[in-house]
């Protein structure tokens, strides 16, 4: 007799069910922060990316709404730590709500442009996105120089490369300085 088989989705369910309230959550804001996240880097380029500090979509309630269909404004509000990238920011305004609604579907009536301050400042959760996408096209996969790659494919460690081939050797006595 065949045993019935379960979708891995309905056991993730379950464990989520059974976690304290405080860890749901949690683990909800966490959720809504990487889409956030994810949908912000979509939208704009990775030179912004570099300087922004936090980013933020949040609902407002409209006061006396002619209109049933929508009561709440989404505001997406922005921390850079350059009044500069706040003005390139600024000039690609409608071209980031734009891209929201084409991609995500998401109606972004207000865009708000804000200099951070203080210790915010230093805050930049894009840059661990930038250095794995670097470290990605670097090497070609992620796995390059990591225990896996080095445990599979051993003669390209350092430890196996020839000293002679190193090019710190010296250079003969007539050739030029720059090579």
């Amino acid at each position: 007799m065949k045993r019935p088989q379960t979708h891995v989705s309905n056991y993730m369910t379950a464990f989520f069910n059974q976690l304290p309230d405080e860890q749901k959550k949690r683990a909800l804001i966490d959720r809504k922060i990487k889409q956030v996240h994810a949908q912000f880097a979509a939208c704009v380029d990775e030179f912004i990316l570099e300087h922004i500090n936090s980013v933020y979509m949040t609902k407002e309630e409209i006061p006396d709404s002619g209109d049933v269909s929508r009561e709440t404004h989404q505001i997406l509000t922005v921390y850079v730590d350059n009044s500069l990238v706040a003005a390139e920011l600024n000039a690609q305004r409608e071209l980031i709500i734009l891209k929201y609604r084409e991609q995500f579907d998401v109606k972004v009536d207000r865009f708000d442009i804000k200099i951070s301050r203080g210790a915010y400042r230093e805050n930049y959760p894009f840059k661990k996105l930038q250095n794995q996408k670097n470290k990605d096209k670097k090497h070609g996969c992620r796995f390059f120089g990591s225990p896996f790659y080095a445990a599979y494919y051993p003669f390209f460690t350092k430890s196996t490369v020839s000293p002679q081939y190193s090019h710190s050797r010296s250079l003969p006595g007539n050739a030029p300085s720059h090579l």
